[in-house]
Protein backbone atom coordinates (compact mmCIF):
# COMPACT_ATOMS: atom_id res chain seq x y z
CA UNK A 1 0.00 0.00 0.00
CA UNK A 2 1.27 3.49 -0.99
CA UNK A 3 1.95 6.39 1.30
CA UNK A 4 1.95 10.16 0.45
CA UNK A 5 4.44 11.64 2.18
CA UNK A 6 4.22 14.81 0.52
CA UNK A 7 2.88 17.23 -2.36
CA UNK A 8 2.14 20.56 -3.76
CA UNK A 9 0.45 21.90 -6.37
CA UNK A 10 0.82 25.30 -7.99
CA UNK A 11 1.55 26.78 -11.37
CA UNK A 12 5.14 27.33 -13.72
CA UNK A 13 6.20 29.34 -16.40
CA UNK A 14 3.56 32.12 -15.79
CA UNK A 15 4.61 35.36 -18.19
CA UNK A 16 3.65 38.86 -17.41
CA UNK A 17 4.61 41.93 -18.49
CA UNK A 18 4.08 45.35 -16.70
CA UNK A 19 4.06 49.11 -17.94
CA UNK A 20 4.31 51.79 -15.11
CA UNK A 21 3.66 55.90 -16.59
CA UNK A 22 4.87 58.69 -14.92
CA UNK A 23 2.73 61.22 -15.90
CA UNK A 24 4.91 64.02 -14.85
CA UNK A 25 8.03 62.74 -16.89
CA UNK A 26 6.04 61.04 -19.23
CA UNK A 27 8.63 57.87 -18.95
CA UNK A 28 7.58 54.60 -19.08
CA UNK A 29 8.98 51.81 -16.91
CA UNK A 30 8.32 48.15 -18.06
CA UNK A 31 9.21 44.77 -16.61
CA UNK A 32 8.91 41.60 -18.03
CA UNK A 33 8.70 38.36 -15.38
CA UNK A 34 7.98 34.98 -15.45
CA UNK A 35 6.43 33.73 -12.14
CA UNK A 36 6.29 30.13 -10.87
CA UNK A 37 3.98 29.79 -7.72
CA UNK A 38 4.21 26.29 -5.46
CA UNK A 39 1.34 25.91 -3.17
CA UNK A 40 1.50 23.62 0.02
CA UNK A 41 -1.16 22.26 1.81
CA UNK A 42 -1.86 19.38 3.65
CA UNK A 43 -5.64 19.77 3.90
CA UNK A 44 -5.60 18.49 0.34
CA UNK A 45 -3.84 15.12 0.92
CA UNK A 46 -7.41 14.20 0.44
CA UNK A 47 -7.30 14.78 -3.56
CA UNK A 48 -4.40 12.37 -3.67
CA UNK A 49 -5.70 9.62 -0.68
CA UNK A 50 -9.46 10.28 -1.42
CA UNK A 51 -10.13 11.59 -5.07
CA UNK A 52 -11.73 14.79 -3.38
CA UNK A 53 -10.76 18.13 -4.98
CA UNK A 54 -12.99 20.14 -2.14
CA UNK A 55 -10.85 23.31 -1.41
CA UNK A 56 -8.49 23.27 -4.11
CA UNK A 57 -7.15 25.94 -5.49
CA UNK A 58 -6.79 25.13 -9.12
CA UNK A 59 -3.93 26.06 -12.16
CA UNK A 60 -5.98 28.47 -14.04
CA UNK A 61 -6.81 30.72 -10.56
CA UNK A 62 -3.24 30.42 -9.54
CA UNK A 63 -1.99 31.77 -13.44
CA UNK A 64 -4.81 34.44 -12.94
CA UNK A 65 -3.92 35.37 -9.45
CA UNK A 66 -0.35 35.82 -11.18
CA UNK A 67 -1.94 38.53 -13.82
CA UNK A 68 -4.61 40.42 -10.63
CA UNK A 69 -1.59 40.99 -8.29
CA UNK A 70 0.44 42.64 -11.33
CA UNK A 71 -2.39 44.94 -12.39
CA UNK A 72 -2.85 45.97 -8.64
CA UNK A 73 0.24 46.89 -8.27
CA UNK A 74 -0.34 50.93 -9.15
CA UNK A 75 2.96 51.75 -8.46
CA UNK A 76 6.76 50.85 -9.52
CA UNK A 77 7.22 47.65 -7.89
CA UNK A 78 10.29 45.71 -7.74
CA UNK A 79 9.89 41.43 -7.97
CA UNK A 80 10.48 41.04 -4.52
CA UNK A 81 7.48 43.61 -3.22
CA UNK A 82 5.45 41.83 -6.00
CA UNK A 83 6.47 38.37 -4.85
CA UNK A 84 5.65 39.02 -1.34
CA UNK A 85 2.36 40.28 -2.60
CA UNK A 86 1.35 37.50 -4.05
CA UNK A 87 1.95 35.26 -1.66
CA UNK A 88 0.51 36.98 1.02
CA UNK A 89 -2.44 37.44 -1.20
CA UNK A 90 -2.58 33.76 -1.80
CA UNK A 91 -2.77 32.80 1.94
CA UNK A 92 -5.48 35.70 2.33
CA UNK A 93 -7.63 34.34 -0.19
CA UNK A 94 -7.46 30.59 0.15
CA UNK A 95 -7.84 29.08 4.17
CA UNK A 96 -6.57 25.57 3.26
CA UNK A 97 -3.04 26.28 1.88
CA UNK A 98 -0.38 26.37 4.89
CA UNK A 99 2.41 27.74 2.87
CA UNK A 100 3.22 29.26 -0.21
CA UNK A 101 6.61 29.78 -2.08
CA UNK A 102 6.45 32.17 -5.44
CA UNK A 103 9.66 32.52 -7.29
CA UNK A 104 10.24 35.01 -10.03
CA UNK A 105 12.81 35.95 -12.99
CA UNK A 106 13.08 38.71 -14.50
CA UNK A 107 14.28 39.14 -17.95
CA UNK A 108 17.13 41.44 -18.94
CA UNK A 109 15.05 44.56 -20.42
CA UNK A 110 17.00 48.08 -20.24
CA UNK A 111 15.64 51.10 -21.37
CA UNK A 112 17.21 51.95 -24.81
CA UNK A 113 19.44 55.14 -25.67
CA UNK A 114 19.44 57.41 -28.63
CA UNK A 115 21.42 60.16 -30.14
CA UNK A 116 24.17 61.09 -27.62
CA UNK A 117 23.25 58.39 -25.46
CA UNK A 118 20.06 59.90 -24.13
CA UNK A 119 17.47 57.60 -22.51
CA UNK A 120 14.71 56.67 -24.75
CA UNK A 121 10.98 57.65 -22.82
CA UNK A 122 9.44 54.05 -23.90
CA UNK A 123 11.74 52.31 -25.96
CA UNK A 124 13.46 48.92 -24.73
CA UNK A 125 16.30 46.72 -25.02
CA UNK A 126 16.70 43.08 -24.75
CA UNK A 127 20.31 42.52 -22.79
CA UNK A 128 20.73 39.23 -23.86
CA UNK A 129 23.60 37.95 -21.31
CA UNK A 130 23.97 40.96 -19.19
CA UNK A 131 22.13 39.60 -16.25
CA UNK A 132 19.30 37.40 -15.41
CA UNK A 133 17.53 38.50 -11.57
CA UNK A 134 15.23 36.08 -9.82
CA UNK A 135 13.66 36.53 -6.86
CA UNK A 136 12.47 33.29 -4.01
CA UNK A 137 9.95 34.77 -1.58
CA UNK A 138 8.68 31.62 1.04
CA UNK A 139 6.16 32.22 3.79
CA UNK A 140 4.26 30.13 5.76
CA UNK A 141 0.78 31.15 7.08
CA UNK A 142 1.51 32.64 10.82
CA UNK A 143 5.48 33.68 9.57
CA UNK A 144 6.87 36.71 8.27
CA UNK A 145 8.35 35.89 4.77
CA UNK A 146 11.74 34.90 4.18
CA UNK A 147 12.95 36.55 0.52
CA UNK A 148 15.99 35.60 -1.23
CA UNK A 149 17.28 37.44 -4.57
CA UNK A 150 20.06 37.02 -6.63
CA UNK A 151 21.32 36.94 -10.30
CA UNK A 152 22.38 34.34 -12.94
CA UNK A 153 24.57 34.05 -15.32
CA UNK A 154 26.36 37.23 -14.84
CA UNK A 155 28.94 37.00 -17.15
CA UNK A 156 32.53 39.25 -16.43
CA UNK A 157 35.80 39.59 -18.42
CA UNK A 158 38.96 41.27 -17.71
CA UNK A 159 41.79 41.00 -20.63
CA UNK A 160 44.54 41.76 -18.09
CA UNK A 161 45.65 42.36 -14.62
CA UNK A 162 44.43 38.84 -13.01
CA UNK A 163 46.82 36.78 -11.75
CA UNK A 164 47.02 33.15 -9.61
CA UNK A 165 49.53 32.43 -7.37
CA UNK A 166 50.48 31.54 -3.21
CA UNK A 167 48.37 28.36 -3.71
CA UNK A 168 49.54 25.14 -2.17
CA UNK A 169 52.29 23.86 -4.62
CA UNK A 170 53.37 19.99 -4.17
CA UNK A 171 54.97 17.24 -6.72
CA UNK A 172 51.23 16.72 -8.24
CA UNK A 173 51.02 20.63 -9.28
CA UNK A 174 51.98 21.70 -12.63
CA UNK A 175 49.89 24.77 -13.21
CA UNK A 176 52.24 27.99 -12.98
CA UNK A 177 52.34 30.61 -10.98
CA UNK A 178 51.03 34.10 -12.82
CA UNK A 179 49.91 37.53 -11.93
CA UNK A 180 48.73 38.26 -15.46
CA UNK A 181 46.10 36.06 -17.66
CA UNK A 182 42.44 36.66 -18.66
CA UNK A 183 39.31 36.41 -16.25
CA UNK A 184 36.75 35.12 -17.98
CA UNK A 185 33.43 33.82 -15.91
CA UNK A 186 30.08 33.80 -15.28
CA UNK A 187 28.41 34.55 -11.64
CA UNK A 188 25.71 33.33 -9.84
CA UNK A 189 25.22 34.71 -6.34
CA UNK A 190 22.12 35.54 -4.16
CA UNK A 191 21.47 37.41 -1.01
CA UNK A 192 18.96 37.44 1.62
CA UNK A 193 17.03 39.87 2.69
CA UNK A 194 14.92 40.77 6.66
CA UNK A 195 12.51 42.27 5.80
CA UNK A 196 9.23 43.41 7.60
CA UNK A 197 5.62 42.06 6.62
CA UNK A 198 4.98 44.54 3.32
CA UNK A 199 8.86 44.25 1.76
CA UNK A 200 9.89 47.39 1.90
CA UNK A 201 12.78 48.30 4.29
CA UNK A 202 14.71 45.62 4.34
CA UNK A 203 18.22 44.99 4.91
CA UNK A 204 20.14 42.01 2.71
CA UNK A 205 23.17 39.90 3.74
Amino acid sequence: MGVLTAHEHGKSRVRLGRTWRDASTRAHYFVEWEVAVRLISPAMDKAYTDGDNSGMTTTDTTRNMCYVVAQRCKDRTSMEEYAIRLGKTFLENYPLIAAVSVTVDQAPWERAKIGGGVEHNHGFVFTSGVRNCLVNVTRERLDSPTVTSGVRDYRVLKTTQSGYEGYHIDKFTKLPETRERILATAIDCVWSYDTNDNGRGGTSK
